[in-house]
């Protein structure tokens, strides 16, 4: 098999269009920063316009950060900025493109501590808010025989938030991960799946506890959109 990536710009209709090259009328939409100078006075221009200089305390239990991500967000919260990306819940991560997401977050970060001297903080929005189970529940993976769709067991789709949809007994379903993965190089990614995705978890909340397992020592910090209730 043979991988290609091929990057593409964002597209969109007109409008989609106009906000990415900063065309729109003033206060439409901000526009992006262009540079290290605009970066900085962006993040210049956010800092004097909250209610508190303490932003951080209120969402902690929210971020729980532990390890790098927790350095990188101390560290913004005294005079940086944070850059965000997210997703919402799906078995066992989602697409790979949930991933992407947390690595091309993590390459902004760095690239904008490089070029403005600030310290930026890379947060993955992680939208347990979101109500839609029949996204949420599967996953796809590769097989020798083709892609395979894993999914949860049948259940009604009860229009929660993910952070309070309770997952059940997903044993079957992380078997059918393993045997999958086949002899994976790297053997304790299962294990932090089945820590995860354990009994008593929500859709929602195994979705936040992989993200933070697999994220938090590489710099990324997970934001649990319901973090306060699940």
């Amino acid at each position: 098999m043979t991988l290609r990536v091929i990057s593409t710009p964002l597209r969109g209709k007109e409008l989609t269009a106009a906000a990415i090259s900063g065309a729109v009328a003033p206060g439409w939409y901000v526009p992006r920063p262009r540079g290290a100078a605009e970066w900085r006075a962006r993040a210049k221009a956010i800092s004097a316009a909250l209610v508190s200089e303490d932003w951080l305390t209120p969402l902690l239990p929210a971020l729980e950060p532990t390890d790098r991500a927790a350095e990188r967000l101390a560290a913004a919260a005294k005079g940086g900025f944070v850059v965000t990306a997210g997703q919402q819940p799906a078995l066992f991560g989602g697409p790979l493109y949930t991933w992407w997401k947390a690595i091309s977050v993590i390459a902004f970060a760095d690239a904008l501590e490089r070029e403005t001297g600030l310290p930026v903080a890379p947060v993955f929005w992680a939208a347990t808010d979101d109500s839609d189970l029949v996204e949420a529940a599967s996953t796809i993976v590769a097989t020798p025989q083709g892609a395979r769709r894993i999914e949860l067991d049948t259940q009604e789709d009860p229009g929660l938030p993910m952070a309070l949809v309770q997952l059940g007994d997903v044993r079957r379903q992380i078997e059918e991960l393993r045997a999958a993965v086949g002899s994976v190089p790297n053997p304790a990614i299962l294990e932090t799946v089945e820590r995860a995705y354990s009994s008593g978890e929500t859709v929602g909340s195994s979705f936040v506890k992989l993200l933070r397992e697999v994220l938090s020592p590489l710099g990324v910090l997970p934001i649990n959109v319901l973090g306060t209730t699940v």
